[in-house]
C-alpha cells in the first residue's frame, strides 16, 4: 500500500500522509483492506496537493510550472464595481513579458531587494527619447501594477489559494484614478462600471512612454515589440466595369501587329491610371478590431471584414457627387502579442446609452493573419509556416525521448488564443466582467504518460482538459474546460467574450 501511495503522490503531487483512499464508500487505511480490493475496483482519493516551500524568496519551482496554471492565483477583491480592472489586469497577467517588466520596474521604484536585480526600465532617464514623456500619475499606475502582479506571484507560488483571502488591489485603483480621473465620477459614492477596452487602451498608451530600455545606444520600447502592429493602407478609386474592362480588348486585329501595339498602349493607360488613382499611406494600430454584426460568425472573418472598407471623397470636377473609394489594411509588421477587440457597444439614440449587441460569435482558438499581409511580409515568414509542421514533430519525438529542442523561434503568422475578457450584461455601463486564462495543461508530455494503459492515458487526458482554462472572477479563481470558449461566444445572459489576447506560435 506504501508503494500505491508513493505512485499517487507522483500523478497528483498529493502527500502519501494527506491521501485519504475510500472504496465503495469505505476508507482504505490498512494494507488488510487494501489487498482485498478486487481487480479494477475503483478507488477514490482524497486530498490536498503539497505546498510549494518558499525559502528565502525563491519558490523551489520555476517560473515555467507556475505558468502551467496547475496552481490557481489569488483572487482580486472588487472595491466597487472594479470587476473590469481585476478582469484585465488577470488577461495581462498572462503575458510573461509584460509581467514581469512591471514588477522588475516596482522593484526599482521600492527598493525591494531582488536576486541578481539589474532594472532597465529607467523612467527618469527617458527624457532623450524623443516620444512624450509619462506623467507622474502615469508612472504610479506602473509601479501599483508591477506591486500587484509581485504579490499574484509571489502567493501563486505558495500553492495555497484561499478565495477568503485575495488580493485587494487599493494602491491600483487609486493610482489609476489619479492617471485616468475620466475614468471615475467624483461625485459618485462608488465607482461606477467602465469599459475595459477604454482601461486596456489607456493603460497601453501609459505603459508605451514608461516600459522603455536603451542597449546598445538604442532605446527599445516594449509595448510596441509585444503588441503593435504596423499597416499599410492602399486606398484605390472604385472603376467603372468599363474601365475595369479597358485594355482587354475584344478586337483580335488585323493580323500585322497594330492591333497588338493599340493594346499595349491602352494597358499602359490603364496601369498609369491605376497608380495615379492609388494611395498608399501607414499607420500603427495596437489592436484588431471585429465588428459583430448580422455578418459576423466568429473572430478570424470579423478581421478580415474591418481590413476592407469603402469610403466616400468629393473631388474637383466630381460636383456634389461623391467618389466612392476601397481602402485594403494590409499588415507591415506581426506582434507577439495581439489583441482582439469585439466591438459589441453600439450607441443608441432612444435609451441615450451603449447598448450590446449578444449575438454569438465563435471563437477560435488560433488565427491566422498571412492573408492579411503585405506581400513582402508573405514572402519573409513563407519559409517558416512550411517548415512548423516537420519542427512540431521532431519537438514531440525528442520529447519522447526525454530531450529538449532548441529552435529559432521566428512568426508565422499564427496565433494561439492566451486569454479573454469576458463581459456579462446588456450595456457597457453596467453587467460584470471576467478575466479567463489558458492554462496550457491541454498540452501533453506524452513521455510522462509512460507505462500507463490506453484507459489510464486518455482518462488523465479527460482531467487534463477540465483544468485547460482559469477563471478570475474577482475574489474566485475556479478551473473551466475547453468548452468555456463555446459558452463564453455569446447569443444569451451569460458571459460573451469581449477582448481576446492571442500569442504568436513559434513552434
Amino acid at each position: 500500500m506504501t508503494e500505491f501511495k508513493a505512485q499517487l503522490e507522483t500523478l497528483s503531487n498529493v502527500p502519501s500522509d494527506r491521501q485519504k483512499l475510500i472504496c465503495k464508500g469505505k476508507t482504505i487505511d490498512d494494507d488488510a483492506k487494501y489487498n482485498a480490493i478486487s481487480d479494477k475496483g475503483i478507488i477514490m482519493m482524497v486530498g490536498s496537493a503539497a505546498t510549494i516551500q518558499v525559502t528565502e524568496g525563491k519558490t523551489t519551482v520555476d517560473d515555467s510550472q507556475i505558468d502551467s496554471g496547475l496552481i490557481l492565483p489569488p483572487g482580486l477583491t472588487n472595491l466597487g464595481n472594479t470587476c473590469w480592472m481585476n478582469g484585465s489586469l488577470k488577461a495581462l497577467y498572462s503575458v510573461i513579458e509584460f509581467r514581469e517588466a512591471l514588477i522588475e520596474l516596482y522593484v526599482e521604484h521600492s527598493g525591494e531587494k531582488h536576486q541578481n536585480h539589474i532594472c532597465q526600465y529607467k523612467t527618469a532617464t527617458n527624457a532623450g527619447v524623443g516620444s512624450i514623456q509619462p506623467s507622474k500619475d502615469e508612472i504610479d499606475v506602473a509601479v501599483a501594477i508591477g506591486g500587484l502582479y509581485k504579490s499574484i506571484k509571489d502567493q501563486t507560488a505558495k500553492g495555497e489559494y484561499d478565495e477568503d483571502a485575495p488580493i485587494t488591489p487599493v494602491n491600483v485603483i487609486m493610482a489609476i484614478s489619479r492617471a485616468y480621473p475620466q475614468l471615475f465620477d467624483v461625485s459618485a459614492k462608488t465607482h461606477e462600471q467602465q469599459d475595459a477596452d477604454e482601461f486596456l487602451t489607456m493603460l497601453m498608451t501609459s505603459l508605451d512612454k514608461i516600459l522603455i530600455k536603451k542597449i546598445d545606444d538604442k532605446f527599445q520600447y516594449l509595448i510596441r515589440e509585444l503588441f503593435f502592429i504596423d499597416v499599410e493602407i492602399v486606398t484605390k478609386k472604385k472603376q467603372d466595369a468599363e474601365n475595369t474592362k479597358m485594355g482587354d480588348g475584344d478586337d483580335d486585329g488585323d493580323g500585322d501587329g497594330d492591333g497588338d501595339d493599340e493594346k499595349k498602349d491602352q494597358s499602359e493607360k490603364v496601369q498609369q491610371e491605376k497608380v495615379k488613382n492609388e494611395v498608399i499611406s501607414y499607420d500603427t494600430w495596437t489592436k484588431l478590431r471585429a465588428d459583430v454584426n448580422i455578418d459576423l460568425s466568429d473572430i478570424q472573418g470579423g478581421i478580415k471584414n474591418t481590413l476592407t472598407e469603402i469610403i466616400e471623397k468629393k473631388e474637383n470636377g466630381s460636383g456634389s457627387v461623391n467618389v466612392e473609394y476601397n481602402r485594403q489594411h494590409l499588415f507591415v509588421t506581426l506582434p507577439k502579442y495581439l489583441i482582439v477587440h469585439l466591438q459589441r457597444f453600439q450607441w443608441k439614440k432612444e435609451s441615450n446609452s451603449r447598448a450590446k449587441v449578444i449575438r454569438k460569435v465563435n471563437i477560435n482558438p488560433q488565427l491566422d493573419l498571412y492573408p492579411y499581409c503585405t506581400e513582402d511580409k508573405q514572402r519573409e515568414i513563407e519559409p517558416f509556416r512550411k517548415t512548423i509542421d516537420s519542427m512540431r514533430q521532431e519537438t514531440v519525438l525528442a520529447m519522447q525521448d526525454g530531450q529538449t529542442v532548441q529552435k529559432e523561434h521566428k512568426p508565422a503568422g499564427y496565433y494561439d488564443l492566451l486569454s479573454i475578457i469576458s463581459h456579462q450584461g446588456r450595456s457597457a455601463d453596467s453587467g460584470h466582467y471576467v478575466g479567463w486564462t489558458k492554462t496550457g495543461n491541454n498540452k501533453y508530455n506524452e513521455n510522462a504518460l509512460t507505462g500507463m494503459s490506453e484507459k489510464e492515458k486518455d482518462k488523465l487526458r479527460e482531467q487534463q482538459q477540465t483544468r485547460a482554462w482559469i477563471k478570475h472572477d474577482d475574489t474566485r479563481s475556479s478551473f473551466a474546460s475547453e468548452k468555456i470558449l463555446y459558452d463564453l461566444a455569446g447569443g444569451g445572459d451569460f458571459h460573451m467574450v469581449y477582448v481576446c489576447i492571442y500569442k504568436a506560435k513559434t513552434d
